[in-house]
């Protein structure tokens, strides 16, 4: 009998082959043969987090990922822990550190969990720690609070590439004639300023 591991699995593929009819069917499939059962409704979720995934929607990725959340708390003894080291993926694929290393605790402590579970855990939690941490992108708020420090404090070379390169990436990829593209560019004259008044010559990129 397919369990809820092999229906999450089962639809990773597909979703990742852009098969998402079909993915929603096994999910279809799998209400049908375990209903009832908490890893229904976590399975389902799995998928909507999977499909956001492949179209780079962060926003439906987010909130996939706080429901999956949600259930672990409310009905995690009842939740595969091989199911469980997805939802650990995501935590920090999202920038969620926090709340992977609390899942990851999580299944540690699940009674008889097989060692090929804690193998992927143990890998996950690893290559998050050792991976260098790439600074967030800036939004408008950032890049003015960054400029203010560069102000008050004198010029930071990273501090001021980061900012630039925010300010670059915001102006290629705002819509035309609207606030935000108004403040940044308001913004990139302010770092201009700033930057010939420190006597700086040239740009680097972050």
């Amino acid at each position: 009998m397919l369990e809820g591991g092999d229906f999450s699995n089962l639809s990773s593929v597909l979703v990742v082959q852009g098969k998402t009819e079909q993915a929603q069917a096994v999910a279809a499939d799998q209400r049908k043969m375990m209903r009832g059962h908490p890893e229904v409704e976590f399975v389902g979720k799995l998928i909507e987090y999977q499909q956001a995934q492949k179209e780079g929607d962060r926003g439906r990725m987010q909130e996939a990922l706080g429901r999956l959340l949600r259930i672990l708390e409310t009905s995690g003894a009842g939740i595969a822990p091989s199911l469980q080291v997805d939802v650990l993926e995501a935590c920090f694929e999202l920038d969620e550190p926090d709340k992977g290393y609390v899942v990851a605790r999580g299944i540690a402590h699940v009674k008889g969990v097989e060692r090929s579970v804690l193998a992927r855990v143990r890998k996950i939690v690893d290559a998050h720690r050792k991976a260098p941490k790439a600074p967030k992108p800036l939004g408008v708020p950032g890049i003015m609070a960054a400029l203010d420090t560069l102000s008050a404090k004198g010029w930071d070379a990273d501090l001021a590439a980061h900012a630039y390169d925010a300010i670059m990436r915001g102006l290629r990829d705002v819509k035309p004639e609207t606030e935000e593209q108004a403040q940044l560019t308001v913004l990139l004259e302010r770092y201009e300023t700033l930057k010939t008044n420190f006597g700086i010559v040239r740009d680097v990129l972050a």
